[in-house]
């Protein structure tokens, strides 16, 4: 065997054993390396036809609950470096912070809500205190959290040698809680707490690039931005079940 193949193989196996070995904060780096807006199209059912009431709307998020900064915790790695063969598994938490996040969540909800209402209530959305209805809204919790897997392997025998390397991210899920009222003028029309969650889908990589672990990042703030959506629409339906029955 020639000295450049034998180079060339221990070369990929020094790589094969360092990339093994990526450290959490490398992968963190990437995860959270971009920004990513939670803007969504809104594609619900236009109302043309409004009543005259009007609605004002109000996002609290005093008590809410998500990370400031990403972050990523690794749960277990093991790795078997041996003269031949190199073997590794291992698997990291991600966690999707508002670091991540081009908006200011609080304000981008509230927005959203303005949006929605506008978009598709029977209710005419308004700023000024002396509206009919005042639609209350708590948020609780919001994140995104999902695994990020590596694992492959390296052998090295005589003439022959083989490698296999892949990295598996999520899927991961998002989730929003928060709670809602209803008020028409100081009486509580309804009350109640809402949860959605929403899966990304599972992304696959081969060879260990920055890429897939950025669009881990884009893909965690994505599905957020899924959970808004899902959660303006409900509460919007529910007014507008209500409206429709008085």
């Amino acid at each position: 065997m020639k000295i450049t193949t034998i180079l060339k193989l221990f070369s990929i196996f020094v790589f094969t054993g360092l990339y093994s070995c990526s450290s959490v904060k490398s992968v963190q780096n990437n995860f959270a390396s971009t920004t990513t807006s939670l803007a969504y199209l809104y594609d619900s059912n236009p109302v043309r036809e409004k009543k005259e009431a009007a609605l004002i709307i109000d996002v609290k998020a005093d008590s809410l609950v998500i990370k400031s900064q990403a972050e990523v915790e690794k749960k277990h790695a093991w790795c078997v470096p041996l003269i031949a063969v190199n073997i590794w598994d291992s698997e990291m938490q991600c966690n999707a912070g508002c670091n991540m996040i081009e908006e200011d969540v609080e304000s981008f909800v509230q927005k959203s809500f303005e949006e929605e209402v506008d978009r598709s209530c029977l209710l005419n959305v308004t700023t000024t205190d002396s509206a009919l209805f005042h639609l209350e809204i708590e948020l609780d919790t919001m994140q995104a959290i999902g695994p990020y897997k590596s694992s492959g392997f390296f052998y090295f025998i005589l003439f022959a040698y083989g490698y296999s390397y892949y990295e598996y991210a999520g899927p991961a899920l998002s989730s929003l809680k928060f709670r809602y009222k209803l008020y028409l003028r100081d009486d509580v029309v309804f009350e109640d707490e809402y949860c959605t969650q929403v899966y990304t889908n599972q992304l696959q990589g081969k060879g260990g690039t920055t890429e897939l672990q950025k669009n881990y990042g884009v893909s965690m703030v994505e599905a957020m931005s899924e959970s808004i959506k899902l959660a303006t629409e409900f509460v919007v339906n529910r007014i507008n079940a209500y409206i429709e029955s008085v």
